[in-house]
């Protein structure tokens, strides 16, 4: 089974504020989207209640220790259907449903179970890792791919309002948070001689997403 994980980081390292994405690329979400479509995909709990929802079309596997869920953006229930039928054989500490909206996930309590229930019970050719730190950290040393999308701002030196701008939200919604999540696949000389470019493609900013960017991808 193919692992690739697929990250958005800026100049500066960072991949989320507040459990949030501090940038608003649509052109890079739809990119995410195509790649993403079919496979299963693998997050962390804050990953999911920052996405909100699940993903149609995709297996959503959760790595987590509760089976309750929160929106990051307004703190509201995310509803899950609970009562529809199992669409895998489930396991004593894991819960797994396909819901109405044509998205199927399951919830489990380990980055082992995760992998494990990817490969062997739905028999995926490919999945995706999509978040957070403790996640991309812990699937690195397996992936045999990244996706990486290089966004060109440095978020610590961005102003409150530009962040929220490019966020395409209110100030409201994202300048209460303060905590900032960095992650740097390449933090070692030795780490990055195991990767090779394979893909590369350069974005520049227009009306609809505000900053330049580059999409690259890597094999080991």
């Amino acid at each position: 089974m193919k692992v690739s994980l697929i990250v958005a980081i800026s100049k500066d390292n960072v991949i989320g504020k507040g459990g949030l994405i501090p940038w608003f690329i649509p052109r890079d979400l739809q990119h995410f989207k195509e790649i993403t479509l079919n496979h299963p995909i693998i997050m962390g709990r804050v990953t999911f209640e920052s996405i909100g929802r699940l993903l149609p079309n995709r297996y959503s596997i959760i790595i987590s220790s509760k089976s309750k869920f929160h929106r990051v953006s307004d703190n509201q229930p995310i509803q899950l259907d609970n009562e529809s039928s199992s669409s895998s054989p489930s396991s004593n500490n894991s819960n797994s449903n396909t819901t109405n909206t044509t998205a199927s996930y399951k919830i489990v309590n380990s980055v082992e179970s995760a992998y494990t229930f990817a490969r062997d019970e739905l028999r995926a050719d490919q999945v995706f890792i999509i978040g957070g730190k403790r996640i991309y950290e812990s699937f690195q040393s397996i992936a045999n791919e990244l996706i990486i999308t290089y966004v060109d701002i440095n978020v610590l030196d961005q102003p409150q309002q530009q962040l929220d701008n490019n966020n395409n939200s209110t100030p409201a919604t994202v300048s209460k948070h303060d905590d900032i999540t960095f992650y740097n696949p390449f933090e070692s000389e030795n780490e990055r001689q195991k990767w090779s470019i394979t893909k590369e493609k350069q974005f520049k900013k227009d009306e609809n997403n505000l900053v330049d960017f580059k999409i690259v991808y890597y094999n080991k």
